[in-house]
């Protein structure tokens, strides 16, 4: 089973009629921040040990903040969809927003995971050209590692840095 992209217009008139489940793929932190109400969540980083009972008798809609990450693992979401019917929601949370869908803004919470992983890679980067330049010049290989680093997570659209911090505690949910 594939799963189809919808507008976010459509995906909020199936939410209006209560006839759709709707899935935040985002992590913890980014929900924790900014959720529709009654939406389940279930973060990609997550999926391998997905225990979410989809109902096959309901649509379900997937969605992040702005529809990629939902996109780039379509192939793993329609598995877990089994049998239901299955959505991307275009444009994502930003999107359903847009369209009207009720986002509740949620108390102040760490930094986005995304964001914990860019400051780390502008410092390693940073400190790699400073001590590269005033200790030893083998330093700047990590500038060159962390560069690299980058290149390939841009290229896969997968942070295996990302999903090591998604694991921190308080980067967790809490249950």
């Amino acid at each position: 089973m594939s799963l189809h992209t919808i507008t976010a217009e459509q995906a909020v008139a199936m939410m209006q009629g209560d006839d759709a489940l709707l899935i935040d793929v985002r992590e913890a932190t980014e929900r924790a921040a900014l959720f529709v109400p009654g939406s389940e969540h279930l973060p990609l980083t997550r999926l391998a040990q997905a225990r979410l009972p989809l109902p096959a008798d309901r649509p379900v809609i997937f969605h992040c903040v702005n529809g990629t990450r939902t996109a780039a693992a379509a192939g793993a979401l329609a598995s877990l969809a089994r049998e239901a019917e299955a959505y991307i929601v275009a444009g994502g949370l930003e999107g359903l927003r847009r369209a009207g869908a009720p986002v509740v803004a949620g108390p102040a919470c760490p930094w986005q995971v995304i964001r914990q992983a860019q400051v780390m890679a502008g410092g390693l980067a940073l400190g790699g050209v400073v001590a590269g330049a005033l200790v030893d010049p083998a330093f700047h290989a990590l500038a060159a590692l962390v560069g690299g680093w980058l290149l390939v997570t841009g290229l896969t659209g997968t942070c295996p840095v990302q999903r090591a911090l998604a694991a921190l505690p308080w980067n967790r949910q809490p249950a």
